[in-house]
């Protein structure tokens, strides 16, 4: 393999690893701070609290829409 492509994996497979602040530490492979998992967590939170509200907001919209053109036939 080309070293550029080496290079990349690299990036791909450390990033998390750097994001979580595990990079430097090989003794802690496998258990994460209490903080970072925390955070993780709240994150995952946020986003799936997000994702429901988007869902619930798009579902009574469309039910508003059908009702309306139901309930109030427009006639010209």
């Amino acid at each position: 393999r080309n070293r550029r492509h080496v290079t990349e994996e690299a990036e791909i497979t450390v990033g998390p690893l750097i994001f979580l602040g595990k990079a430097g530490d090989p003794g802690a492979e496998g258990s994460t701070s209490p903080h970072a998992s925390v955070m993780l967590g709240l994150g995952l939170a946020t986003v799936l609290s997000l994702t429901l509200a988007t869902l619930v907001l798009v579902l009574a919209r469309r039910r508003r829409a059908a009702s309306r053109s139901v309930i109030c036939p427009v006639s010209v």
